[in-house]
């Protein structure tokens, strides 16, 4: 019989010290796990540049100086202690030994949308390795595991449609959002947090967004109302989108801004973009900012604007609902998922959809507080400790089939 208790692996290479939402799940799902009220004992992979222990240093790690998206041998890996191995992100050493095998799968970004990954000169050679890496890669992961968690029901609809996963071998765990950190002071307490993509500053260098777009609700107590788009800025996120809405909301309120926070290689195109709209003294770009400063930026937001064409989840969006933000996202994938009622949805191909959409918030009497109030209600039936529940049920499922 297998054992009642387990002693669990759990892959966290794919944390690193900037912000993401691999990071974030991986530092928030092991503190959860370790939290519950379980039998099971967990030791973490994870690189050593990674940054502070994870869980503060209440759970065992093992420190390899492998990431876990490259083809790594599964020897590199001690597993022998093991009863079950769990990859927090969706990639397998090749020919890993471990009785019992679970994956999350986050998003087939790279596989079914590799064009909107990188741009520059050289990106369509390392989009096409990328691409033929991942494809097999993540299908190899998906046929080994026995059994797959994806983060949303529109990344486990993706892998069986690609891949055929028998849908009894993929269960839906959604992320949490850490309620403390962004809740404002008058809904909770406060304190730093990090959304996805949108990076730490830590010098003084860097608080342009926090200090200079100030609006209704006060990021830093200036003039002036603004949206806010946060993220890398990647091609999937859309961002140029936003720009265009905001080119003809502009228009109508010209007291109103957009500050755009996070990092990428698209920064060039989007600031020329910018220029030929004529909205260089309109549009901000604050690059990297640090947690407490990115909050500040959501509090004080009219909306935030998160055109995004795919998202494995969205985490961005969740955190600016537990912020008090208001949202206005794109409709399909995950994004509306995530948002549910409790935003603004659109199509993330017109433009023109999303300025509407801004023009209500500024226009429509209570409808900025509609969706803020909507939004922290929604985003309270996303908490790490149900996540952790549910993925331990996956855990333990497993117990009663054959290793």
């Amino acid at each position: 019989m297998p054992p009642t208790r387990l002693r669990i692996g759990l892959d966290a290479r794919a944390a690193d010290p900037t912000p993401s939402g691999l990071s974030t799940y991986a530092r928030h799902l092991v503190s959860a796990l370790i939290d519950l009220d379980t039998p099971h004992s967990f030791v973490v992979y994870r690189r050593p540049d990674a940054g502070p222990p994870f869980a503060d240093g209440r759970v065992e790690e093992r420190l390899l100086n492998l990431d876990a998206s490259t083809p790594t041998l599964a020897r590199q890996l001690d597993t022998s202690d093991l009863d079950l191995f769990h990859a927090l992100h969706h990639f397998l050493p090749f020919s890993l030994s471990a009785p019992r095998i679970v994956v999350t799968l986050h998003d087939l970004i790279w596989v079914e949308q590799p064009h909107l990954i990188r741009t520059g000169g050289l990106a369509p050679i390392t989009r096409a390795v990328s691409h033929w890496y991942a494809r097999g890669a993540i299908g190899y992961a998906l046929r080994r595991a026995d059994h797959v968690i994806a983060i949303s029901r529109y990344t486990r609809g993706r892998a069986i449609a690609r891949y055929g996963v028998p849908e009894a071998r993929v269960s839906v765990v959604h992320h949490g959002v850490d309620h403390g950190r962004f809740a404002s002071p008058d809904h909770g307490s406060a304190g730093a947090g990090g959304a996805e993509g949108a990076g730490r500053a830590g010098t003084a260098g860097r608080t342009a967004g926090a200090e200079g777009a100030g609006g209704a609700g006060g990021a830093g107590g200036a003039e002036g109302r603004y949206f806010l788009c946060v993220g890398n800025t990647k091609p999937y996120k859309n961002v140029p989108v936003a720009i265009d809405a905001f080119a003809i909301c502009a228009r109508q309120f010209p007291d109103v801004r957009l500050v755009i926070a996070g990092r990428g290689d698209s920064l060039a195109a989007l600031n020329a973009q910018v220029m030929r709209l004529g909205l260089q003294d309109r549009v901000e770009f604050t690059g990297s900012v640090s947690d407490r400063e990115l909050i500040a930026l959501m509090r004080g937001a009219q909306a935030l604007v998160f055109p995004s064409l795919v998202e494995g989840f969205g985490l961005p969006v969740l955190e600016a609902m537990a912020a008090g933000c208001a949202v206005i996202g794109s409709e399909g994938t995950a994004v509306a998922e995530v948002a549910g009622s409790a935003a603004l949805l659109c199509d993330p191909r017109q433009p023109s959809a999303f300025a509407t959409a801004m023009a209500r918030v500024l226009t429509t009497t209570g409808e900025r507080e509609r969706l803020v109030r909507a939004g922290l209600d929604r985003a309270q039936a996303f908490q790490w400790q149900r996540c952790a529940e549910q993925t331990v049920a996956v855990y333990e499922s497993l117990l009663h089939r054959p290793r």
